[in-house]
C-alpha cells in the first residue's frame, strides 16, 4: 500500500491529545483532507469511521488516511481518551489506497521512532527537516517489513557472498572482477543478476555506501570535506562531492551546514 512512495513534503508533525477526558462520544473531520496522513495511536481506544468503513484504533496501531476524499464521512468514536502523533505529508504521485488501520503487534521501534520524529519536528533545531524526513522513511520501512516479510529469491541468494564481500571491504580497493568467481557465476551473469536486485552497478552500491559512512563523518563536525573524501577513499575531493550531490541532494558543505550544531 505504501510501498516505492516518494514524499516530497512533511507538511506538519503533531502531538494530538484528547483533553476532554469523557468516553464515548464523537468526534467529526472532513473526509477531503488535504494532504495524506499517518496517524500512530500512542495510547487510549477509538473506533474509525471512514468512508463507508469502520476500524478499531488502540495503542500501537497506524492509520493511513488518503487525501482528496471530497465526499468521505469521516468521525472517531472516542470510546478512551488518549494520545496520537499525527504526520502530514505530500507525494510525487498519488497513492492508490484507501483508508486503512494497521496493529503493531510486537514491534517496540516504531513507536519511539514516532516519539524521536514529533520532538524533533517540535523543538526545530538546525537540520531538523532533512532529518524529520530520513526519520518518516524509517517508519515507511518499518511497516514494509511488518507487512511484506523478508524472504530472499534464489537469485539474491546466489549474489550474497559478493554482497557481503562489498559491505566488508567498501573503503578497500576491491577487485570487482573477482566479485563473481565470490559467487561461482561467470562475471556477464554477476552483473545482470545485480543490477536487477539492486538497480545499480557493484561500483556505484559500493559509492553508496562510502557516501553513507561518509554522512556520519560529517555530522561529527571534526573533518573537513577534503579530508572525508579522503577517508572514504575518493581519489579527489571533487569527484567525492559530485557523487555526494548526486546520491543525497545537496552538497557536503550544505549537508553539514544543515547537520552540525554551529
Amino acid at each position: 500500500m505504501l510501498e516505492s512512495i516518494v514524499i516530497t513534503e512533511i507538511t506538519t508533525v503533531m502531538l494530538i491529545r484528547n483533553e476532554d477526558e469523557r468516553r464515548g462520544y464523537y468526534l467529526k473531520y472532513d473526509g477531503n483532507c488535504a494532504h495524506y496522513q499517518l496517524v500512530y495511536k500512542l495510547s487510549g481506544i477509538n473506533r474509525l469511521f471512514f468512508d463507508g468503513c469502520e476500524y478499531d484504533e488502540r495503542e500501537n496501531s497506524l492509520r493511513f488516511l488518503p487525501k482528496g476524499r471530497i465526499y468521505a464521512n469521516y468521525e472517531v468514536y472516542i470510546d478512551e481518551p488518549g494520545e496520537c502523533i499525527d504526520i502530514c505529508f505530500q507525494t510525487a504521485k498519488p497513492i492508490e489506497s484507501s483508508c486503512f488501520v494497521y496493529y503493531f503487534k510486537n514491534n517496540t521501534r516504531i513507536r519511539g521512532l514516532f516519539l524521536q520524529l514529533e520532538r524533533l519536528w517540535r523543538m526545530k533545531r538546525k537540520g531538523y527537516y532533512h532529518a524529520s524526513m530520513a526519520l518518516v522513511y524509517e517508519i515507511l520501512t518499518e511497516y514494509e517489513k511488518e507487512t511484506h516479510p523478508y524472504r530472499p529469491s534464489r537469485e539474491e541468494h546466489l549474489i550474497r557472498p559478493a554482497v557481503e564481500y562489498i559491505e566488508k571491504h567498501f573503503l578497500d580497493k576491491i577487485k570487482y572482477g573477482k566479485l563473481a568467481a565470490l559467487c561461482d557465476i561467470s562475471d556477464s551473469y554477476f552483473r545482470k543478476l545485480f543490477y536487477r536486485q539492486y538497480g545499480m552497478s557493484p561500483v556505484q552500491f559500493a559509492n553508496l555506501r562510502k557516501i553513507q559512512y561518509s554522512c556520519e563523518l560529517l555530522s561529527i563536525g571534526q573533518y573537513t570535506v577534503t579530508q572525508v573524501a579522503e577517508l572514504v577513499r575518493f581519489d579527489n575531493v571533487y569527484y567525492f562531492s559530485r557523487v555526494f550531490k548526486k546520491t543525497m541532494g545537496i552538497s557536503p558543505k550544505q549537508f553539514i551546514k544543515e547537520t552540525v550544531k554551529q
